[in-house]
């Protein structure tokens, strides 16, 4: 079950989808088309938030619903409006 919390950042509500997926960073990333490396910043908060096409491919590698991956957009839609810039990663 994930966290009710609305102040969750994107990286950290991935993680948790992963986890309840019970799947690696690496399985993540291979089902998805990016790098594992990604898939690690990107969890970390490392100041990165993907391109929705990405958010796209990381939900579907998740096996997310519809919802799923609308809500997890935007969080990430978010997260990219609270950067001091513009910032997409793959």
């Amino acid at each position: 079950m994930l966290a009710s919390d609305s102040s969750a950042s994107f990286g950290e509500r991935l993680r948790e989808h992963r986890r309840i997926a019970e799947i690696t960073q690496e399985e993540l990333a291979n089902r998805a088309g990016v790098s594992p490396r990604s898939i690690s910043e990107i969890e970390r908060g490392s100041g990165h938030v993907p391109r929705r096409e990405t958010v796209a491919l990381l939900g579907a590698g998740l096996g997310l619903t519809v919802a799923e991956q609308e809500a997890l957009q935007v969080l990430a839609d978010r997260d990219r409006r609270t950067q001091d810039w513009p910032v997409e990663y793959d």
